[in-house]
């Protein structure tokens, strides 16, 4: 018999017909050993064996390439360790599988911030506000992005959205009050900052900034006083 022949595709209805669900036996059988070393690898990561964790999720995912799972658990770990772009690598490729995740979304975001990506770390929040609007976590990134690139107005906007959802925030009342700062409202900044601080004494962001404030505020004084004396 011939190598043509030996490759040929069964040309008997019943031999096409038996061919589909042994595929699909196969095609399981390799996604349940994708999802045991996955498994392995998670409790690797979690007892702090990244080495360990890295081997089962790069064999998880050379077995069951496209399951999104894998990819976003390689993102993680990697984040976890701080490299950012390799983990931001795997977090695209996982939205690509999975497009509507607003957790991969923000810890894409969130790689591409640390990266100073700014303009994708915010579109990266923006999406995944749409798919889930009352995520005061992604509002705080969305926000804290925003200010970093001096629009201070969206950031305000994002802090106010986010105290909407969880008002005893004390890190989001303590960047509003920043955003305030920044946009020259001096009296409301040093309101939201005081309430900072009432919600969490220990807060050093809102005890920094409430200073810097008190500082503006008695620049302004002195200069409203020189003026009225000249």
């Amino acid at each position: 018999m011939s190598q043509v022949q030996l490759i040929q595709f069964p040309r008997s209805r019943r031999a096409q017909r038996l061919l589909v669900p042994v595929a699909r036996l196969i095609d399981e059988r390799l996604q349940s050993r994708a999802a045991y070393y996955n498994e392995a690898a998670t409790e690797a990561f979690q007892k702090g064996d990244s080495a360990e964790a890295a081997k089962g999720f790069a064999r998880a995912l050379r077995l069951d390439p496209r399951c999104p799972v894998i990819p976003f658990n390689l993102g993680l770990l990697l984040q976890s360790e701080g490299q950012y772009e390799e983990s931001a690598t795997w977090y695209e490729r996982s939205l690509r599988i999975f497009p509507d995740n607003s957790q991969l979304l923000f810890n894409l975001g969130f790689c591409y911030r640390m990266l100073h990506r700014l303009p994708e770390a915010e579109e990266c929040f923006r999406a995944g506000l749409r798919l889930e609007p009352r995520r005061a976590d992604i509002l705080l990134v969305l926000g804290v992005t925003c200010n970093e690139q001096r629009e201070f107005e969206d950031a305000a906007r994002a802090f106010r959205r986010g105290l909407m959802i969880d008002p005893a925030n004390p890190t989001l009342r303590a960047y509003l009050g920043t955003a305030l700062k920044d946009l020259g409202d001096l009296e409301g900044a040093q309101a939201e900052l005081r309430r900072a601080l009432e919600l969490d004494p220990q807060h050093a962001y809102a005890r920094f900034n409430l200073a810097w404030v008190r500082r503006l505020q008695e620049a302004a004084a002195s200069r409203e006083t020189a003026s009225v004396r000249g």
